[in-house]
C-alpha cells in the first residue's frame, strides 16, 4: 500500500515540511553553507521540489517552477522511499547504489547534502504528528 495516494496528498505533507527546513535555525542555516541547489523528483505519485540553498534563507520551489530550475544535484526516487528516508528507514547512498534511487549532476556533493539532512533527524515524524498525519508516522 503506497504512503501517498495522490500527488496532492504528497505535496500537502512534504511541501510544509521542506519549507520548515528552510526556515529552521539549525538546518536552514546549514543549507545555506552548502551553496548548492537540489531538485527532488518523486514518483508514484509524482512531484518535484527544488531547494535553492545558495540563498539565505534557502528557497523552496514546488511543481512546475521546480522543474524549470536548474539544480546542481538531482535525486529521483519514489515517494515511499523519500518518506522512509525522512523517517530514518532508508540509507540513500545504498538506495542509489542498488538502483532504487538515481542521482545526477554534482553527485559528489550528495554526501554533504545528506549530512545536512541528517541534522533534521526526528523533525519529519514531529511534522507528521503536527499536521495530524499520525497514520504516516
Amino acid at each position: 500500500m503506497p504512503t501517498f495516494f495522490s500527488s496532492k496528498e504528497m505535496y500537502d505533507v512534504l511541501t510544509p515540511y521542506y519549507h520548515s527546513l528552510t526556515l529552521d535555525r539549525e538546518v536552514g542555516d546549514l543549507f545555506t553553507t552548502l551553496g548548492l541547489s537540489l531538485r527532488l523528483k518523486h514518483r508514484n505519485p509524482g512531484g518535484v521540489f527544488y531547494l535553492d540553498m545558495r540563498r539565505n534563507p534557502a528557497r523552496l520551489l514546488v511543481g512546475r517552477s521546480a522543474l524549470d530550475a536548474t539544480p546542481d544535484v538531482e535525486l529521483d526516487l519514489d515517494a515511499d522511499s523519500v518518506h522512509a528516508f525522512w523517517l530514518g528507514g532508508l540509507n540513500l547512498p545504498l538506495a542509489v547504489a542498488a538502483g532504487k534511487a538515481a542521482a545526477s549532476g554534482q553527485v559528489g556533493e550528495l554526501s554533504r547534502i545528506l549530512r545536512t539532512f541528517a541534522r533534521a533527524d526526528g523533525r519529519y515524524r514531529a511534522h507528521l504528528h503536527a499536521i495530524g498525519r499520525d497514520d504516516l508516522a
